[in-house]
């Protein structure tokens, strides 16, 4: 009788691993897919760019007027439920007097463009982004010293 019983809990333990395993490998699956379905949308899908939910940011917001001291433009072009829309070519519009360099005019698979912005004349100037000529996001204020 020890011996059938022996089994039983041998023949259980074994069972319960194989289950916790197998729970393991579904939830590391489940992470994943999340991942890699996290990115961009693709350009054939999901094409609508949001202006609201669209947005950019400066660093620093500060910088000297000397044409040299550069001010990094990070805009991210998103869709209405926030994934970022890759392959939209990105146009900042400002004063005359700011000069740009893209860095990558183009959004990645994250919706991202990058610019960087400088000037030898001091001033706050208002730095909007567009895409497809319709503004996305609100306009952001760079200050030159």
């Amino acid at each position: 009788m020890r011996e059938i019983f022996h089994r039983l809990k041998k023949n259980n333990l074994m069972s319960l691993s194989i289950l916790l395993l197998l729970l393991l490998l579904l939830s590391v699956g489940v992470n994943i897919r999340f991942l890699y379905s996290s990115k961009a949308a693709e350009p054939s899908k999901i094409q609508l760019v949001s202006s609201t939910n669209s947005y950019m940011f400066l660093s620093p917001v500060t910088a000297q007027a000397n044409d040299t001291e550069r001010i990094r433009v990070s805009v991210f072009v998103l869709n209405e439920r926030g994934i970022g829309v890759a392959n939209q070519e990105v146009t900042l519009k400002h004063m005359p007097e700011v000069k740009t360099e893209a860095i990558q005019s183009v959004s990645d698979n994250y919706g991202r463009a990058i610019f960087d912005i400088y000037t030898q004349t001091p001033g706050n100037y208002s730095i909007e982004a567009l895409v497809n000529n319709q503004t996305i996001g609100e306009a952001v204020s760079a200050v030159f010293k």
